[in-house]
């Protein structure tokens, strides 16, 4: 990543930097860089790449509005926004993000730089939470949950399996 940023291919670092942020994503110096070059994930031609990892994200979304009318999302753990900007593609327009780690840049979401664990004071028609759970420690481990399950009455939650890659 270094040597991609001091040679100046833009386009290269982020290619990787999206593929890497998957796979370990409280990496330091993939942060860094997601940090620094954040806008380019949403402001370019990689716009494209970040609605396919969307993917997933709007195949449970659009299941779930089948039953329940959503107006309103909070994502526990946002990472780089791919749920909230799912959540916005579907007509949902209340976005509520908590991400610490990552610059998360989506017009009109509130986006909290605060831990997972942290209070939470929002309510949303839907709560979600993926790939979150496995990196919380045990002891912030009941809060974490608390929060999610007080924040709304349906909660979509995933945690990465016992040795699933990453960090």
């Amino acid at each position: 990543l270094d040597i991609l940023d001091k040679n100046k291919k833009i386009p290269e670092l982020i290619d990787l930097v999206n593929v890497s942020i998957v796979c370990y994503p409280r990496n330091k110096l993939i942060i860094k860089y997601a940090k620094k070059y954040v806008k380019n994930f949403y402001n370019c031609n990689l716009k494209h790449d970040l609605k396919n990892n969307q993917y997933s994200a709007c195949k449970y979304l659009k299941v779930v509005k089948k039953v329940i009318k959503i107006n309103s999302i909070i994502d526990f753990g946002s990472g780089t926004g791919a749920w909230l900007l799912a959540a916005k593609s579907l007509g949902i327009n209340k976005l509520i993000g908590i991400e610490k780690h990552y610059e998360i840049d989506i017009e009109d979401a509130k986006i909290l730089k605060q831990n997972v664990f942290d209070k939470v004071n929002f309510s949303a028609d839907i709560a979600v939470s993926v790939e979150v759970g496995e990196h919380i420690l045990p002891e912030k481990s009941s809060i974490f949950i608390d929060n999610i399950t007080s924040s709304s009455d349906i909660v979509i939650f995933g945690a990465a399996t016992t040795h699933q890659s990453g960090d």
